[in-house]
């Protein structure tokens, strides 16, 4: 693709993009209108993904993989817009609330380690925390424990290690995800299938390797094409983010496993299995 570029009062070109990302990168072009050729859009320099990347700044204690892979965390540089995600946790999508405890041991149980008391002001997690490690010492100390409780230890190992990724890879790719999404969201209907095209490029070179390995490039641009329809940024990054990862479908597996065991337990007429389950 060529464009053509306005930083001195008048259009010129066109240009290859790569032509365009390297005066960007080196510092030679950091302000400019930018049209795309045999288009009549002009847009700034940051509306176009691509270049909007070349304007950020690499993180200084990570190596970019490829195209894409590093963000300027809080602004991004291209359109100076703030991100504008998180938002404040009481308007998140889901409002979670912690299940009533029904399968790890409660007290007093003879012969496991509670771990000494809690304080009176002990938060929740810390309660949950407390009666899994429980949970987990009974079940190492039985051995051989019933394939639910198998599951449900899998299922929680899965979401502690957030399935492979890290936090920094996480909130690399949902600022990456945000940028795509205002870009579509900013598209005309003359644009919008080249911003998709160049969003969904950068969004997977951003992905960490171990995800790009179950996920094409064709399903990031399926993603990023949905942004059009979705108003909510955090909603779009939130879903895309759990999608891109993989969350989704381990999250899908998990529920079908758990699902499989208790149909099967039910119609053998097993009771509920599991530690501190009566």
């Amino acid at each position: 693709m060529r464009w053509y570029v306005n930083y001195r009062g008048q259009p010129e070109g066109p240009f290859e993009e790569a032509a365009v990302i390297e005066w960007i990168s080196t510092g030679a072009l950091v302000s400019a209108s930018v049209c795309p050729e045999g288009g009549n859009q002009w847009m700034g320099l940051g509306q176009h993904p691509a270049f909007a990347h070349a304007l950020m700044p690499p993180l200084s204690d990570e190596p970019r993989e490829s195209f894409g892979s590093t963000v300027t965390l809080g602004t991004f540089e291209g359109s100076k817009k703030p991100s504008e995600i998180p938002p404040p946790p009481e308007a998140d999508i889901v409002e979670l609330a912690a299940p009533v405890g029904s399968r790890t041991p409660r007290r007093p149980i003879d012969g496991i380690d509670f771990e000494g008391q809690l304080p009176d002001n002990a938060p929740a997690w810390m309660h949950h925390a407390q009666r899994m490690i429980a949970g987990l010492r009974q079940a190492l100390a039985q051995g051989n424990v019933p394939p639910a409780t198998e599951a449900g230890i899998e299922r929680a190992w899965a979401g502690w290690e957030l399935d492979g990724s890290t936090e920094r890879q996480i909130g690399r790719l949902a600022l990456l995800l945000e940028q795509a999404h205002t870009a579509v969201r900013d598209s005309t209907p003359e644009t919008f299938t080249q911003v998709v095209q160049a969003s969904a490029q950068l969004v997977y070179r951003g992905m960490p390797k171990h995800a790009r390995a179950h996920v094409n490039s064709d399903d990031v641009e399926e993603v990023v094409r949905q942004f059009r329809d979705e108003h909510d940024a955090w909603a779009a990054v939130v879903h895309a983010t759990a999608r891109l990862l993989g969350w989704a479908r381990a999250g899908a597996g998990h529920s079908a496993h758990i699902v499989r065991l208790a149909i099967e337990n039910y119609r053998q007429g097993q009771p509920p299995s599991g530690p501190g389950s009566g």
